[in-house]
């Protein structure tokens, strides 16, 4: 796998955030109550679920979010749509937020991957490959994938100035274990990464509306010497119709540095080649994201949140048809 070392520490590293996870969602089990996996680079860059002001009294959260999207061709560097893959995604993320004092704020998540590709076989057949890969199954045979990605470990600041709420915040990504990268199925790129963003969102006083702008910029593990980083911005508004309830608007716009997808036809050599192979970790995917999402507080403990989202623009990237998302949370 681009000719690194086995990376033990990290399937390590896995196991012990599912225990906690685990451990942590058992008052939640318990009480019989049923993080968005709209991290840049996680599952897929496509929705960004609201989340409700944390309750004063509350130093933690726990929250499980489901996600479903689908997929079908690829846009070309023009935006053209080319080829009949689809991919169906499922996938549950387990999220802890604890604040450490009064202004830092710890966050830890980690998501589990269910997926399948149909009308891909032939593309992503490794037996192809001129340079084979024992460790690359064929992913896209139809049926579905599963397993854990990549555990997510942040830490964010709470700051305020001239009525602007400030959250700086910093960001690591690293693969559970060494699963396969090459397939429209695949759970991910199985590369480490690192972000550097903040947020910046402000509600005036006796106003119901609020609004937000946010950055991002991100490192990815070079693959076959080719940077491959990635910055995103971030803008919402919305209102709160009651203490309750509030529903805002959404737009993401992604972009990132690697190869076209004209390139990776040029240089992929009829998909025998070692560049083939490593294409998915190397294409652009640039999008402009937008979407709608409702959060309403149950109790002092409970909130629910319900989002959709839809590609307006896109191009060396998936065509991405369906994004939705559930997610439950618990204060304490």
């Amino acid at each position: 796998m681009n000719g690194r070392k086995p990376r033990r520490l990290r399937g390590i590293a896995g196991s012990l955030v599912v225990m906690t996870m685990v451990a942590a969602f058992q008052p939640l089990r318990a009480s019989d109550g049923s993080e968005s996996l709209g991290q840049a680079d996680s599952v897929a860059p496509a929705i960004r679920t609201f989340e409700p002001p944390a309750h004063p009294r509350k130093r933690g959260r726990v929250a499980i979010t489901y996600q479903n999207l689908g997929t079908f061709g690829a846009l070309s560097g023009s935006g053209e749509v080319f080829g009949e893959h689809e991919t169906d995604t499922h996938a549950v993320r387990l999220a802890l937020d604890y604040m450490i004092g009064d202004r830092w704020e710890a966050h830890v998540s980690l998501p589990f991957i269910r997926k399948r590709s149909r009308g891909g076989f032939v593309a992503h057949d490794p037996r192809r490959l001129t340079v084979q890969h024992p460790e690359a199954p064929l992913l896209d045979a139809g049926t579905f994938n599963s397993g854990w990605q990549d555990l997510s470990l942040g830490v964010s600041y709470h700051g305020h100035w001239r009525g602007f709420a400030i959250t700086p915040h910093v960001t690591a990504s690293l693969p559970t274990h060494e699963y396969p990268h090459f397939g429209n199925a695949a759970l991910g790129q199985n590369l480490w990464s690192l972000g550097l963003g903040f947020d910046v969102s402000r509600q005036r006083d006796f106003s119901n509306f609020f609004y937000s702008f946010g950055y991002s910029y991100r490192f990815i593990e070079k693959t076959l010497g080719y940077n491959v980083n990635r910055q995103q911005i971030r803008l919402s508004g919305g209102y709160h119709f009651t203490p309750r309830f509030s529903a805002r608007a959404f737009v993401d716009a992604n972009k990132g540095r690697g190869v076209s997808s004209a390139d990776i036809g040029r240089l992929s050599l009829n998909l025998t080649s070692e560049f083939w192979y490593q294409h998915d970790r190397l294409t652009l995917r640039e999008s402009i994201i937008g979407g709608v999402s409702c959060s309403y507080q149950v109790n002092d403990d409970y909130a629910v949140s319900l989002s959709a989202a839809k590609l307006l623009r896109g191009k060396d990237r998936q065509d991405l048809r369906r994004a939705y998302e559930i997610q439950v949370s618990r204060s304490f």
